[in-house]
C-alpha cells in the first residue's frame, strides 16, 4: 500500500508540547535532522551533455553570478565550461598546468568573475577570466609584507611576514570582507603543513601551522591540510587530511574550534546556506575516503552556527547535538571522493562530487537538491467560498465503496428555485438525470433512465443555498492543486470529521471536494455521496435549464414506468445504491449511452494500454497530507528505500505560538511499523506500534489494483501528459483512488475507510515532488530506543 495511509491517530490531538523537563532528549542522528529533508538531494541530469568530459576531474566549481560550472581537469582539455543549464559552454586546453588539484571561482568587485586553479607540481596558482583565457600567476615566490607603511591590504592581520615560497600547494580560499587570501600548503611528499595568507596585492601577511612560524594559538599543527573555505562572519575551516580533522579559526588564525571526522579521511569541503533554517546557520560539506571500507567514499553534512557575536560557537543545536554529529552521511563505492562542490545554477542548487583523478576509471556526479516540501500560503483574508446564483459545471466523481461506479456528471444549480439537475454518466457511458428540488415544505428528487422519468421521492438531501459554505467553513490557506492555486477550506461537521473543499484562487469557484464519509452532515444531493471530486469546467451564467428540467420531470407519463424500476425506488437503499441497482439491474437502452470523452476531454475508461505503476526501488517524495479528522493540512516528506526495507514517512505539524517545530514520523522498517513524535529541540514522545512494513515497489502490480480511466492532455486535469486512475480494495468496503502520470509519478492519492487504527476514515494526499535517489542515509529511519518497545495509543 502507499506510504501516505500510515497516518497516526488524531495527529492533532498527539501533537508533543515542548517541555524539556518532562520529554526525553533523542541524541541520535535521526533527531538532529529533523529538517534533512530540506537537504536531501536526489538523481539529475545534469552532466549528462558533457560525459565525455566527466573522467580525471580533479575539482569543480560554480561561479555565484553566472551559474557556470567549471571543471578542472588533468587531461585535455584541462577546462571545461557548462552554462546553467548543464550544455557544453566551451573547452581550454592549457598545457602549462602541470597537475591541477582545486579550482575556485572568485567573483570581485568589478562585477567580474575569475578562476583560480592551482597548480600542485608547479608549486602556483594561475588566474584566468571566466572564458578560460590566461591572466596571471601567483607563486612560487610570493612577496612578503614587511616593507607595507599601511595596513590597509591585510585589515585582518596587524602584523606583517616576509617572503615565502609555495611548496605542494592544495586550495585557496577567499575572504571579500577583508581581503585576505588563504592557501592551504601541504599535500603528499610536500615540505610544509601550513596555511599561507596572502593580502589584495598577493604578499604574505602570515603563515599559520609552521612551528617557526607560529603567529595564532593554535591547539596543534596543521597534518596535511588539503582544503581550505572562509564563512560569512571570517572563520578559516581548514581541512586537515591526514589527521581526520576540521581545524576552525579566526582571521588572525586563533584557534576557535575543530570537528572531527574520525570515521573518514577527509579530501574535500564546502559550505552552503541553502536551504537553512535562519540566517545564524549553515551546511558544511565534508567528503572523503572511509577508513573502515576504503572502496566507499563519503560525503557527510555538518550544520554550523554563523554567530558572528560567538564564533568559537560552530555547533547549531547543543542540546540535540552536543558532539556535533553529522546531519547526514552518504557512501558511495567509488573509493575516495576528491572535491566537492555547491552552488546554485539556474536556481537549481547542485552538488557536485568528484571521484580521486585516476584517469577513466575516476567520474565526476551530480545531484540536486530535492524539492522543498510544500507549505501553505496564509493571508489575512479570503474570498468567501460562496457558490454563484446559477452555474453549470462537469465534475468527476469517485465512490468511497468497491463496486460502485465513478461518474461524471453535468451539474446545473438555480439557488432561486432552489433546485440542481444531475445529468449522470458512468465510463461505460450509462446515462441517468436526477432532479433535486428544495421548498419550506419538504425536499423531493426524481429520477430519469431510459427515457422514463420516476418520481418525486421524499429525500434529507437539501439543495442549499449558494452560501452554504461561508458560516461552517475555515481557510486552511494557499496551495496549489494539478498547478491551479487553490484556498483549502475545511468544514467541521461533527468533532472527528472534516470535509473539505478546494476554491480557484483566482475565480473563486469550486476545484475539487473531499467528503469525510457518505452520511457527512452535509446533506447535499449527489455531491456529499463521493469520496472525492474534480470541478475540471465550473461556470457561472445569467440562464440555465434549471428551470424547464424541473418542470418537464413534474409532468412525467406514470403508465410507462417499469415496476422493477418502481420497486428498486421504493426501497429504503440511498439514493446512490438505488441508481447503481437500476443500472445493473434494469439495462440501459442505447439512447442512454453517452462518451464521457465528450464531458471531459481525453478522459478513456479502461487502462489504454498502459501498466500499473512501479516504484523506483530508492527515492524520497514530499506532499500534503488532508485529513478528514482536523482542519489543518500536513506537510509531508517521505524517504523509501527498499534494499534496506525502510521507509519514513514524516508529517509537519502546524507549530503553535511559542512552541518548536514538531513533527509526527512513522517508520517502517522491515515488518514493523513505529509512530511517534519529535521536537525540534530533540525531546519525543512515543506512540503506536503497528505489525507491518513498507511497500514493494511493485505493490500497484502485485494485487488487485485495477486502471479504471486515462486523462490525456485534457488542459485541466492532465496537462501535456497521460494520467492513469486506478483503485485498489484495501479493507472492505473501502478503497484507495490514485492518479499517476507519465514516468510513472504520482499525482494524487486517497483512501477510503481505513480502519480506526490507522488513524482516519480518509486521507488525500496531493504529491509535489517524486525524486529518485540513490543517497539515503540509514540514520534517516532511527527510532528512539524507548519507542522501538511501545505499544498503545499516541498520547
Amino acid at each position: 500500500m502507499p506510504a501516505p495511509i500510515v497516518l497516526p491517530p488524531h495527529p492533532f490531538r498527539g501533537r508533543v508540547k515542548h517541555s524539556s523537563d518532562e520529554l526525553e532528549v533523542d541524541t541520535s542522528r535521526a533527531a538532529s535532522s529533523l529538517e534533512s529533508g530540506m537537504l536531501q538531494y536526489v538523481a539529475t541530469s545534469f552532466l549528462s551533455m558533457a560525459s565525455q568530459y566527466l573522467t580525471d576531474v580533479s575539482a569543480t566549481t560554480i561561479d555565484s553570478a553566472t551559474g557556470k560550472v567549471y571543471m578542472l581537469r588533468r587531461t585535455q582539455p584541462s577546462l571545461v565550461i557548462l552554462n546553467d543549464d548543464g550544455s557544453l559552454y566551451r573547452t581550454r586546453s592549457d598545457t602549462n598546468i602541470v597537475r591541477g588539484h582545486s579550482i575556485k571561482a572568485f567573483h570581485g568587485t568589478n562585477d567580474s568573475s575569475s578562476l583560480w586553479v592551482v597548480d600542485l607540481d608547479a608549486a602556483c596558482i594561475r588566474v584566468f577570466d571566466a572564458e578560460g583565457n590566461s591572466l596571471t600567476i601567483i607563486g612560487p615566490e610570493i612577496g612578503g609584507s614587511n616593507n607595507i607603511e599601511s595596513k590597509d591590504d591585510s585589515i585582518g592581520i596587524p602584523g606583517s611576514h616576509g617572503p615565502v615560497t609555495f611548496g605542494k600547494i592544495t586550495d585557496v580560499a577567499f575572504d571579500t570582507t577583508l581581503g585576505q587570501v588563504y592557501v592551504t600548503d601541504g599535500d603528499l611528499g610536500g615540505p610544509n603543513n601550513r596555511v599561507i595568507v596572502l593580502n589584495r596585492s598577493m604578499q604574505c601577511v602570515a603563515v599559520w601551522g609552521s612551528p617557526s612560524e607560529q603567529t595564532g594559538t593554535l591547539k596543534v599543527e596543521f597534518d596535511l591540510p588539503h582544503a581550505v573555505l572562509v564563512d560569512a562572519v571570517s572563520r578559516v575551516w581548514v581541512l586537515n587530511s591526514s589527521d581526520s580533522r576540521v581545524v576552525v579559526l579566526d582571521s588572525q588564525g586563533n584557534y576557535l574550534a575543530e570537528i572531527n571526522v574520525s570515521d573518514q579521511k577527509p579530501y574535500g569541503i564546502a559550505l552552503s546556506t541553502a536551504r537553512t533554517r535562519d540566517p545564524t546557520s549553515a551546511t558544511i560539506y565534508i567528503t572523503g575516503q572511509s577508513n573502515s571500507d576504503p572502496a566507499q567514499g563519503v560525503l557527510s553534512l555538518y550544520q554550523i552556527a554563523m554567530d558572528g557575536s560567538n564564533p568559537s560557537n560552530i555547533i547549531r543545536d547543543p542540546v540535540i547535538n552536543p558532539h556535533n554529529q553529522p546531519l547526514t552521511t552518504w557512501s558511495f563505492p567509488v573509493g575516495t571522493l576528491h572535491s566537492v562542490t555547491v552552488g546554485s545554477a539556474a536556481n537549481v542548487d547542485l552538488l557536485l562530487l568528484s571521484t580521486f583523478p585516476t584517469g577513466t576509471a575516476s567520474s565526476t556526479i551530480a545531484y540536486k537538491l530535492a524539492a522543498p516540501r510544500p507549505q501553505l500560503k496564509t493571508q489575512s483574508s479570503y474570498k468567501s467560498p460562496a457558490w454563484p446564483s446559477k452555474f453549470v459545471a462537469t465534475t468527476l466523481m469517485h465512490p468511497f465503496q468497491i463496486g460502485y461506479p465513478i461518474w461524471v456528471a453535468e451539474v446545473a444549480y438555480d439557488e432561486a428555485l432552489r433546485s440542481m439537475v444531475f445529468d449522470i454518466t458512468d465510463l461505460t457511458g450509462n446515462n441517468m438525470m436526477l432532479v433535486f428540488k428544495s421548498t419550506d415544505t419538504g425536499n423531493r428528487y426524481w429520477m430519469r433512465t431510459q427515457g422514463i422519468v420516476y418520481g418525486p421521492y421524499s429525500t434529507d438531501l437539501i439543495v442549499p443555498k449558494a452560501d452554504w459554505l461561508v458560516s461552517s467553513t475555515s481557510c486552511a490557506g494557499t496551495l496549489p492543486i494539478l498547478g491551479v492555486d487553490c484556498n483549502w477550506w475545511s468544514e467541521m461537521t461533527s468533532p472527528n470529521a472534516t470535509n473539505w473543499h478546494w476554491f480557484r484562487s483566482d475565480s473563486n469557484v469550486p476545484w475539487r471536494t473531499m467528503n469525510s464519509t457518505e452520511d457527512n452532515g452535509d446533506k447535499v444531493p449527489i455531491l456529499g455521496q463521493f469520496a472525492f471530486i474534480y470541478w475540471p469546467h465550473f461556470r457561472a451564467v445569467a440562464t440555465n435549464d434549471v428551470g424547464v428540467t424541473v418542470s418537464n420531470f413534474e409532468q412525467q407519463d406514470v403508465e410507462q414506468q417499469d415496476p422493477q424500476v418502481l420497486g428498486i425506488m421504493a426501497s429504503d437503499d440511498d439514493i446512490l445504491s438505488k441508481t447503481v441497482s437500476i443500472l445493473s439491474k434494469a439495462g440501459v437502452s442505447s439512447e442512454d449511452l453517452k462518451d464521457v470523452s465528450t464531458l471531459i476531454p481525453g478522459l478513456s475508461p479502461g487502462d489504454g494500454g498502459l501498466p500499473l505503476p512501479v516504484w523506483p526501488e530508492q527515492f524520497f517524495m514530499t506532499c500534503t497530507m488532508t485529513p478528514v479528522n482536523a482542519s489543518t493540512p500536513l506537510s509531508t516528506e517521505m524517504t523509501y528505500d527498499w534494499p534496506a526495507k525502510s521507509q519514513r514517512t514524516r508529517m509537519f505539524n502546524p507549530i503553535e505560538a511559542g512552541q518548536p517545530q514538531n513533527v509526527t514520523d512513522a517508520d517502517l522498517i522491515d515488518s514493523t511499523t513505529w509512530i511517534f513524535s519529535r521536537n525540534a529541540d530533540g525531546t519525543f514522545k512515543c506512540g503506536t506500534k503497528l505489525p507491518f512494513g513498507p511497500t514493494s515497489p511493485t505493490w500497484a502490480t502485485a494485487g488487485s489494483g485495477k486502471i479504471m480511466y486515462t486523462i490525456r492532455d485534457n488542459p485541466q486535469l492532465s496537462p501535456d501528459t497521460v494520467t492513469r486512475c486506478f483503485c485498489a480494495p484495501i479493507h472492505e468496503p473501502g478503497q484507495f483512488w490514485i492518479w499517476y502520470k507519465t514516468g510513472d509519478v504520482p499525482v494524487v492519492f486517497c483512501q477510503t475507510r481505513p480502519p480506526a487504527a490507522e488513524g482516519t476514515n480518509l486521507a488525500l494526499a496531493d504529491y509535489s515532488a517524486f525524486q529518485v535517489t540513490d543517497l539515503v542515509d540509514p540514520h534517516t529511519f532511527d527510532v528512539p530506543p524507548p519507542c522501538a518497545q511501545a505499544h498503545g495509543k499516541l498520547l
